[in-house]
């Protein structure tokens, strides 16, 4: 086997979602911000479709052998606070903060990044800023606080009398159905257009004569309808059981990127911020990285929104945002990253992945983010246009 043959499996799996991610369009700003606003409700239809279609996959895989559980742990956060849950709930809350403030998750910022949302950047920006300083606040915290980020045995939803695959099958039975009517019901085309406008800033007259292509499953689709991208991304999860024999999780760049910094600008990192040295050789996470990056692209160029990308690089050096946006960008970001490392894993991760396999820690985590994040983009509220002129 060659030896670089398990990264090409993780970049694999990386293009397959991106390329959903961004047929889906939940990477979009203004999308992710309507829902904690939930004044739109695309995204959350995308996010229980991938997460059912991912659960029945995982539980066929489990009963054939072919993958085992590891559901997420709880996290406590020490001083005896939440029980077990306390790091969940903390770092869910930070999360969702940073996701209203950025209109972005640790794994979506990849998308925008490959399709060139203006906004990007600086989410960016603030997520390197966190990931190289983590590692030297965490050493000062557990110094203070032992019991900070202590992991207890996993638990579940399942019991003795009620099994994962009961479950699993339960909810695909009752869910697909109830989702795909939801998907019907709501105006998700119009409301994904309004969106790619704004996001990428381009006037409605700019339009004209643009046509979307909505076709499901279609590459060359400029989008997909939130059930069908659901499905999409489930897919790739299952891919990623197929090829990798593990699930889906993109916040762990963020300390490989991390440990490579303070590894160039620290030759005392390793005492000063041992944090770091579980993720030096993560490299594998690099490989997933890159292939979403490669798969959004990919997506976006054979599809019809590639025209938007066109429009918004030819106006892209007229373009500054206004200072409080920048701001209000770099913070979000960098509450990305610490939310996600306090947490031990972030939408993908705890989202996808964790509720897809009943992890009580996932289900905590992913309450306190969309709990935190619901009250804070109503008190920031979306971008306004006037804020990207």
């Amino acid at each position: 086997m060659p030896k670089n043959y398990p990264l090409l499996k993780e970049l694999a799996v990386g293009v397959a979602f991106g390329f959903a991610l961004e047929k889906a369009k939940v990477y979009l700003p203004s999308v992710i911000v309507h829902q904690l606003q939930w004044t739109e409700l695309s995204m959350l239809v995308v996010f229980l479709t991938a997460t059912l279609t991912g659960r029945a996959a995982i539980s066929c895989f489990e009963s054939l052998g072919l993958y085992l559980r590891a559901p997420k742990p709880p996290t406590a956060i020490g001083f005896n606070m939440l029980n077990s849950y306390g790091a969940n709930v903390l770092g869910g809350a930070a999360i969702g903060v940073g996701m209203a403030l950025a209109g972005a998750c640790p794994g979506t910022v990849l998308v925008q990044v490959a399709t060139g949302i203006p906004t990007a950047p600086w989410v960016v920006a603030g997520a390197l800023i966190a990931s190289s300083t983590y590692g030297y606040l965490h050493k000062h915290v557990v110094t203070a606080v032992p019991k900070f980020g202590s992991k207890r045995a996993s638990q579940t939803f399942e019991s003795k009398s009620v099994s994962f695959g009961a479950i699993a099958f339960a909810a695909s039975l009752v869910g697909f159905p109830g989702l795909y009517y939801i998907n019907s019901l709501i105006p998700w085309k119009q409301q994904v257009f309004s969106d790619l406008m704004h996001d990428f800033h381009i006037s409605r007259s700019n339009m004209s004569g643009v046509e979307f292509d909505a076709t499901a499953w279609k590459a060359s689709s400029a989008m997909w309808s939130p059930f069908a991208a659901g499905i999409a991304i489930g897919a790739a999860q299952v891919f990623s059981i197929l090829l990798t024999r593990s699930v889906i999780g993109a916040s762990g760049l963020y300390p490989y990127l991390g440990s490579w910094i303070v590894r160039g600008l620290d030759a005392k990192w390793e005492t000063r911020a041992p944090f770091y040295k579980s993720f030096i050789n993560s490299i594998s996470t690099l490989y997933f990285s890159g292939g979403v990056i490669a798969g959004a692209y990919l997506s976006m160029k054979m599809g019809a929104s590639a025209v938007l990308h066109e429009m918004a690089s030819n106006q892209s050096a007229q373009l500054v945002l206004d200072p409080a946006l920048v701001l209000r960008l770099m913070v979000g970001g960098f509450l990305l990253v610490y939310g996600s490392r306090v947490a031990g894993g972030c939408t993908s991760g705890h989202g996808l992945s964790g509720i897809a396999q009943l992890s009580v820690a996932s289900v905590v985590t992913v309450a306190a983010m969309f709990g935190a994040g619901t009250i804070a983009a109503q008190v920031v509220g979306p971008f306004s246009v006037s804020m990207l002129q």
